[in-house]
């Protein structure tokens, strides 16, 4: 007869291999009961646990996992659960909450996998508080830093757009000017989305020169 413990090591390993499949749904039921069981898997179940409710978006019901996982001894899960706590107070709606928590994180953990989403989310929650100069210097670290990632050019977009909206003509142009050594001024045009003043502005002038494609805010918006 299988006994409790050959019961949780099959959950867990199921649990596992349908993480690796994507079958989050599964792999969050599967894993609950041996997070839950306070087994020497119980840690290990709760890492993937969070992963999985996170794809699910079931995000209320990760908070507590990630608490949990903050106090693992396993430093890598630990490490996890301080990231998935920032990104889930970013999913809770508290920006500057969650920004504060992204910075701390790369504080504490600079050479984390996770560093990079966590410097991308705080330079994207700067934009969105209005934090334009600090936006600008952490896109452009981002970019700096992750040169090969698929998301280097968003980041220098959005250093270009942060730039503008901090009236800094210098830190505008020095994104387009990696934007267009990156992808030549043709490619950079096709890839550039300007945000502008209808008829005015240094950006706006810049668009009309350079061919980018605009969006037009309407003077009485800011």
């Amino acid at each position: 007869a299988e006994t409790p413990d050959q019961r949780l090591e099959g959950n867990y390993l199921c649990g596992e291999y349908s993480f690796r499949e994507k079958n989050f749904r599964q792999a969050a039921n599967l894993l609950k009961t041996v997070a839950d069981s306070g087994s020497n898997r119980a840690d290990a179940a709760r890492y993937r646990l969070l992963q999985s409710l996170v794809e699910l978006k079931r995000y209320k019901e990760a908070e507590p996992v990630a608490e949990a996982l903050r106090r693992s001894p396993v430093q890598t899960h630990a490490t996890s659960a301080d990231f998935y706590r920032a990104l889930l107070l970013e999913k809770a709606g508290h920006s500057a909450e969650a920004r504060s928590e992204y910075l701390k994180f790369l504080v504490a953990h600079p050479d984390s996998e996770y560093s990079p989403r966590a410097l991308f989310s705080a330079a994207e929650l700067a934009m969105e508080l209005r934090e334009y100069p600090a936006a600008v210097r952490e896109f452009f670290e981002f970019a700096e830093k992750n040169p090969k990632s698929d998301s280097a050019p968003a980041a220098l977009y959005q250093a270009m757009q942060s730039g503008y909206f901090a009236r800094n003509a210098a830190e505008t142009r020095r994104a387009i000017e990696l934007l267009e050594k990156k992808y030549g001024p043709d490619g950079a045009a096709r890839r550039i989305y300007a945000t502008t003043d209808r008829q005015k502005g240094a950006l706006k002038s810049l668009a009309d020169q350079a061919g980018y494609e605009t969006f037009v805010v309407p003077d009485d918006i800011g």
